[in-house]
C-alpha cells in the first residue's frame, strides 16, 4: 500500500515502490511515448525528487518542455546539466533544438550542434539536426554527407529516410522522393 500510483487511466494502473527512481523514470518515458505529457511530467517530477541533478532525468524533462513549447523551462533544465558537464553532447544538441524552435539564427543553432558533435561524434540528435539544417539550406552535398554519417550508426533508419525524403522533396527529385516513401512504408506500414 506504500506504492505510488503514477498512471491510472484507460491503459490500467501502474504501481511502483515510492523509492524506485529508475522505474518511475521508465514510466515517465513510456507516458511521453504514449502522448500523455501530464503523466510524463508527474513521473519526471517524482523521479527528479528521488534523484536530484540526474542528467538523464533533466534531459528528458527538458525534451518534454520543448515539446510543450515551454522553451525557458527547457533551457533551465539544460542549463543545469551544462553547469555540471559543459560538454554534455545531448544537452548541447537539445539546446540547439530549443534555439531552432525559438527562431534563433541558424548560425547559433549550428554552432551548438557542432559543439555537441565535437564532444561526441556519435551524437545522433546533433547529426540529425545538422542534416536538417543542410536540407533547409538546400545544400545537397552537405546534407547527403551528414545523412551518410548518421546511417553509418543507424543504417537506413526511419530517421535517415525522412531526412533523405525531405531533401528529395525540397530539391524537386520526385522519383527519388517516391522511392523513399515506398521504402519507409515497407519499414513501417503505419502512417
Amino acid at each position: 500500500d506504500d506504492d505510488v500510483v503514477l498512471v491510472d487511466g484507460t491503459l490500467g494502473t501502474v504501481r511502483i515502490a515510492p523509492d524506485d527512481a529508475d522505474s518511475i523514470f521508465a514510466v515517465a518515458k513510456a507516458a511521453r511515448l504514449l502522448g500523455s505529457a501530464r503523466d510524463a511530467n508527474r513521473a519526471l517530477h517524482e523521479a527528479a525528487r528521488l534523484k536530484p541533478r540526474d542528467d538523464e532525468i533533466e534531459l528528458a524533462w527538458s525534451e518534454l518542455f520543448l515539446e510543450a513549447h515551454a522553451h525557458e523551462e527547457a533551457k533551465r533544465g539544460i542549463g543545469g546539466i551544462l553547469r555540471r558537464s559543459p560538454e554534455h553532447a545531448e544537452a548541447r544538441a537539445l539546446l540547439a533544438e530549443v534555439y531552432l524552435a525559438e527562431g534563433k539564427p541558424s548560425r547559433l543553432v549550428r554552432e551548438e550542434a557542432e559543439r555537441a558533435i565535437l564532444s561526441d561524434p556519435r551524437c545522433l540528435r546533433a547529426q540529425r539536426l545538422l542534416a536538417s539544417l543542410a536540407i533547409a539550406r538546400r545544400d545537397e552535398a552537405d546534407a547527403l554527407e551528414r545523412i551518410e554519417r548518421l546511417e553509418a550508426q543507424t543504417h537506413r533508419s526511419i530517421d535517415s529516410l525522412m531526412l533523405r525524403g525531405g531533401l528529395a522533396f525540397l530539391t524537386d527529385q520526385r522519383a527519388r522522393y517516391e522511392a523513399i516513401e515506398r521504402e519507409v512504408a515497407e519499414m513501417n506500414p503505419r502512417p
